[in-house]
């Protein structure tokens, strides 16, 4: 598989408060006619070791299957802990965990 060369647009991913049902309804078109597909991004960083320099949102984007025609329920949740290396003073760790996700509604073919 090639690199890919774009991420999926930004406009087109609608928060936790929009479910396929509310899209479609919106858009006066049949649920039936999409395939429902979970999308998820997560990252771990770990003394930040790892800084992409870009956001959370643009990074999901990236995982969007090119064919969605909207991603909706999109959501992010978070967790960092902290820890001592080895008993030792003043000798910490820290360990940060992004997630991402949402529901990609990508039209069947005919």
């Amino acid at each position: 598989m090639g690199e890919r060369v774009k991420s999926f647009p930004l406009e087109k991913i609608l928060g936790c408060y929009v479910s396929p049902s509310d899209y479609c309804i919106s858009e006066e078109k049949d649920l039936s006619n999409y395939e429902l597909r979970g999308v998820h991004f997560e990252i771990k960083e770990t003394n930040n070791l790892f800084k992409s320099g870009k956001r959370l949102i643009d990074l999901f984007a990236e995982v969007v299957p090119m064919e969605a025609e909207i991603v909706v329920g999109y959501h992010t949740a978070g967790a960092i802990s902290y820890g001592q290396t080895n008993g030792l003073e003043n000798n910490y760790w820290t360990s940060e965990l992004k997630i991402a996700t949402g529901t990609a509604l990508i039209p069947k073919k005919k």
